[in-house]
């Protein structure tokens, strides 16, 4: 595939002011499933954007990636997965939730290469984006119950559901971004 990737953060700044128009212009005309496909990518870069400012993360060939000092302390502290996954936002989700219970209960001293990150953590609102969090987690459930399974539904009950799973989701992203925001400066 050869789709070229935003180089910089005025790229990226045109990106979201597309992808934001594109998604208010395809709630207006019911284009439901376009919206949740913006939503849903908005929703992954903004987990890898907390990732990047906590200064876990990196770019190599295009790719988010665990940086190499990282990788140990990443796999003790997030147990419920065996392996590192930065292409599932169920992987992050449940990454950051676990950073921020380790930050809350003083426990992130213990994983050295964490450590550092208690002054970005102490930026953000933590109940709010630890609550956030799970709200994204299980919208993400019912978004993806839609997508796997239309097939399977009857149509017009997934029409009558699926504007205020945008809406919800639209809300939790929001919440999640005004987090984030406060510790990019920090990077």
């Amino acid at each position: 595939m050869n789709i070229e990737n935003v180089e910089n953060n005025v790229e990226k700044g045109n990106t979201y002011k597309t992808l934001y128009s594109r998604y208010k212009k395809a709630i207006k005309n019911e284009f439901y499933f376009e919206s949740l496909v913006i939503l849903y990518a908005i929703a992954e870069d903004k987990c890898n954007s907390i990732l990047k400012h906590l200064g876990i993360t990196t770019i190599v060939d295009k790719k988010v990636c665990i940086k190499d000092q990282f990788k140990n302390d990443i796999r003790l502290i997030n147990t419920k997965y065996k392996r590192i996954c930065l292409l599932e936002i169920s992987y992050k989700i449940e990454l950051i939730k676990r950073i921020i219970e380790a930050y809350k209960n003083k426990t992130l001293k213990e994983y050295n290469s964490l450590k550092n990150m208690e002054i970005r953590l102490s930026k953000m609102n933590l109940n709010i984006l630890y609550k956030e969090l799970d709200n994204l987690s299980n919208w993400k459930n019912n978004r993806n119950e839609i997508i796997h399974s239309l097939t399977n539904l009857k149509y017009q009950s997934v029409q009558k559901n699926i504007l205020s799973i945008n809406e919800e989701g639209f809300c939790i992203i929001e919440n999640i971004s005004k987090e984030s925001k406060k510790i990019n400066k920090y990077n």
